[in-house]
């Protein structure tokens, strides 16, 4: 492998991935099959209808909290809160979107349109920019409909960077590279 980055790093990063990785769920009628990609495919089987109903039911309210939560965040979109955090900060426009490795007609197209809904990859490229911390990154890329997940080696990578503080988005986009991931702002 023609790595991009130390080996020390690398192996860093591949066990905060396997500390973190969740893995798949499984349902069917009358069992869930809960799997850790990364544990050598062992599966815990739950056969009690009443624990199946108990988790159907947590995983229900799980996502109307989610529901909830992006309607909230509705009140201001990612296009008028990139602008807002570039305004607080007395930043200028040209060195952040620069800075998140994202070109002049793509950056005016968000700054334009107040409805524009970049891709995640982008709302990330600017968290990086802006050199957000967790909470941060999640509540300004939650404005665009997203969150960094464990269930997404790239999330658990860009979440790795941003805990390390590593938010060039040119070293980021090495690690990137070196565990086979899409890359920021290419």
């Amino acid at each position: 492998m023609n790595s991009k980055i130390n080996k020390k790093l690398f192996c860093e990063i591949e066990k905060y991935i396997k500390d973190r990785y969740i893995g798949e769920y499984l349902f069917s009628d009358s069992e869930i099959i809960i799997c850790n990609l990364n544990s050598e495919d062992k599966c815990l089987q739950i056969d009690d209808d009443s624990e199946i109903c108990e988790m159907q039911d947590f995983l229900k309210s799980r996502r109307k909290i989610s529901e909830y939560d992006l309607e909230q965040q509705l009140e201001k979109s990612f296009s008028e809160e990139l602008l807002s955090i570039i305004e607080k900060r007395n930043l200028k426009t040209s060195d952040v979107y620069r800075k998140a490795n994202i070109d002049r007609k793509h950056f005016s197209k968000i700054k334009n349109n107040p409805d524009y809904r970049p891709s995640k990859i982008t709302a990330i490229a600017f968290a990086l920019a802006f050199e957000l911390d967790l909470d941060e990154t999640d509540d300004f890329i939650g404005k665009a409909g997203y969150k960094l997940t464990h269930s997404s080696r790239f999330d658990i990578i860009i979440e790795y960077c941003i805990e390390n503080k590593i938010y060039d988005v040119l070293e980021v986009n090495d690690i990137l590279y070196d565990f086979g991931e899409n890359l920021i702002g290419c």
